[in-house]
């Protein structure tokens, strides 16, 4: 009897079919969800009597009150979330290379980013709320508050509590991308030479390693960004609610009864999802303009980047992260 030897070239070919297929599998069910969102929010929905056509759902969607109000929150938590957490990450990242506070951190990173996002916004709201335990720690012997004080933070109108929440919780994934890309590119040594050449750490690691390692940190950036404009659970627990968040007011439509209500929703999906890729897209063109704006300090040899004051206040605002993330967890 014969065993079955497949030929080199024959398994070189099968195992070509594995990305195409693989990718196959991951976008029927996006296309499918995508298709049965497009349908509705053009007010068809096949076996309804909504037959035809129309853009009758995105007219009422554009005319529905709190919308213009509802992006400008998404855009400043969404966007603001996206761009603090990566200049305190990036920050954090070239200031602190190689000390003690990086390598405890590193341990403590798995359990940071396994917390559920709902999970961290509850305790978040816990934590800082005007009654929360940060304010029955110190009163009343410190602050004198017989009461809770008369401020609004969670689901504050400006959504401040909502950004503040998701700075804290994409951080932390970001730090594990740069420090994943670092060992990619041989980061120690690269800084070691600059070192030796003059340049002071925080200007070593801008100008040698955060252009070898951004382009890989590219895609898990973009995903915090569309993650952060489109997070629904958090801004239910944390962000204003007259009007809420664009993806609350969403949902809030897809849930009601009424078939021309979710066709609104649907047209406020497609809408949202078009807001997404073109900040993606406006992100990846001001890479491209910072790229061309920062090539001349990249060429000047200054070796000095107020590396106390970045130290300082990256150091700072990593310790705050770490204080409201561990005390929203416990």
């Amino acid at each position: 009897m014969s065993s079955f030897n497949p030929s080199p070239s024959g398994v070189r070919r099968w195992l070509r079919l594995f990305p195409p297929v693989t990718l196959l599998i991951f976008l029927i069910p996006i296309a499918a969800g995508l298709v049965g969102t497009l349908l509705p929010s053009l007010g068809y929905l096949p076996g309804s009597e909504h037959a035809q056509l129309s853009l009758t759902p995105w007219r009422n969607f554009f005319s529905a009150p709190g919308v213009g109000h509802a992006l400008y929150l998404t855009l400043l938590t969404g966007l603001g979330a996206t761009i603090l957490a990566t200049l305190l990450a990036v920050a954090f990242s070239a200031s602190w290379h190689g000390s003690r506070a990086i390598f405890y951190l590193r341990r403590w990173l798995a359990p940071l980013l396994a917390s559920p996002h709902a999970a961290f916004a509850i305790g978040f709201a816990f934590l800082l709320a005007p009654s929360g335990w940060l304010i029955r720690a110190f009163s009343p012997w410190a602050t004198g508050w017989e009461r809770p004080p008369d401020f609004i933070f969670i689901q504050d109108p400006n959504g401040l509590a909502l950004l503040v929440a998701l700075v804290c919780k994409e951080i932390f994934f970001i730090l594990l991308m740069i420090w994943s890309a670092m060992g990619q590119v041989n980061a120690d040594r690269l800084l070691d030479v600059a070192r030796t050449l003059g340049y002071r750490p925080v200007s070593a690691w801008c100008k040698i390693v955060l252009p070898l390692i951004y382009p890989q940190i590219r895609l898990p950036v973009y995903a915090v960004l569309a993650y952060s404009l489109s997070v629904a659970d958090m801004a239910i627990i944390l962000g204003p609610t007259a009007p809420p968040t664009l993806s609350v007011l969403m949902l809030t439509w897809f849930q009601d009864s009424a078939p021309a209500i979710r066709f609104q929703g649907a047209a406020s999906a497609v809408f949202l999802l078009m807001c997404v890729i073109g900040i993606i897209a406006i992100w990846r063109a001001t890479e491209c303009l910072g790229g061309l704006v920062t090539r001349v300090w990249l060429t000047s040899g200054n070796r000095r980047f107020a590396d106390t004051f970045v130290r300082l206040m990256s150091g700072g605002g990593m310790i705050a992260i770490l204080a409201i993330t561990v005390g929203s967890l416990l």
